[in-house]
């Protein structure tokens, strides 16, 4: 399997769409191509987690190296949960193990 995946979330601006890894790795970029911000939330019940992700901006979630085979976001595990500010978006994902 592939080092680096990358993959699409379509976003609404109702729903939070959780960010679940289809591998697991150790850094996560969510580029946002909309003209739109979106927002991200480690917690989707809580407003306090939240950071906005501008237009043509991208979102990171990583760690620093820490050895050989450690995981920080385990695939199949919801990572983020991201929602729209306007209808419907879909963010570019790429995955690194």
């Amino acid at each position: 399997m592939a080092d680096l995946i990358t993959g699409q979330l379509v976003l609404d601006n109702v729903n939070w769409t959780p960010l679940i890894p289809p591998i697991g790795c150790s850094f996560i970029t969510a580029f946002n191509p909309a003209n739109e911000t979106v927002h991200r939330r480690t917690d989707p019940g809580d407003p306090t987690t939240q950071r906005d992700v501008a237009a043509g901006w991208q979102d990171a979630l990583g760690i620093a190296f820490v050895g050989q085979g450690y995981v920080r976001f385990p695939k199949g595990d919801a990572a983020a949960y991201y929602r729209s500010t306007v209808g419907v978006v879909t963010l570019i994902v790429d995955y690194l193990r």
